[in-house]
């Protein structure tokens, strides 16, 4: 019984560090969002997980997801 405990514990931390990983990813993200927007995108990160991430990351225009081009010349 007490492997079983050890088990469940080590799901749960997988599973809180998976979700931690995802919502520090949305905070430090490249994607030009308002800072209460990316605070809300962590959140929903943070409580969904992967699910909530690429959920909110839908709804994101493209334009704000994709670098423009540079207009330089490449030598």
């Amino acid at each position: 019984m007490a492997s079983a405990y050890s088990l469940y514990t080590i799901i749960l931390l997988g599973i809180l560090l998976t979700h931690a990983c995802f919502a520090i990813g949305a905070a430090v993200s490249s994607v030009r969002l308002t800072t209460p927007d990316k605070i809300l995108w962590s959140l929903i990160s943070l409580s969904f997980g992967p699910l909530g991430y690429y959920a909110y990351r839908v709804t994101i225009p493209y334009e704000l997801i994709v670098e423009p081009e540079q207009n330089e010349t490449k030598y």
